[in-house]
C-alpha cells in the first residue's frame, strides 16, 4: 500500500507466505484487491481490503485449473472472470463489501 502523503509503502504478507506465488491480480469496485495464490493446489483466491487492512477468507479455485493467470472484474454482475492453464474460463462471485464505521 502506497501513501502519497508520506511517500511510504506498507507491505502485507499473503496468507500462504513464501508459498503463495501470486499471479493474477485485479481490483473490484469497492477498492479491494483480489489475488490468486498459484503455489497452493488447487489455486486460492484471496481478497484484501486496504481500508481495514484485512484479508478476506481464502477460497480454493474449484476443479484446480492448474495456474490461474488473468482476471477481469465485471461490476454489473459483481464477478471476477479468470482464465487457467487447463484451458478453462471460470467465474468467481465476489461478496458485497461490508460497511466500515
Amino acid at each position: 500500500r502506497f501513501d502519497p502523503a508520506t511517500r511510504r509503502f506498507e507491505e502485507f504478507a499473503l496468507p500462504n507466505g513464501n508459498l503463495s506465488l501470486p499471479y493474477a491480480v485485479m481490483n473490484d469496485d469497492q477498492g479491494r484487491v483480489w489475488v490468486v495464490e498459484t503455489g497452493p493446489q488447487p489455486n486460492t483466491f484471496v481478497g484484501f481490503d486496504p481500508r481495514t487492512r484485512q484479508f478476506l477468507p481464502a477460497v480454493p479455485v474449484p476443479g484446480g485449473g492448474g495456474t490461474t493467470r488473468h482476471m477481469m472484474f465485471d461490476p454489473q454482475r459483481h464477478v471476477l472472470w479468470f482464465g487457467t492453464d487447463a484451458g478453462t474460463i471460470g467465474r468467481a462471485n465476489i461478496p458485497a463489501a461490508r460497511a466500515v464505521p
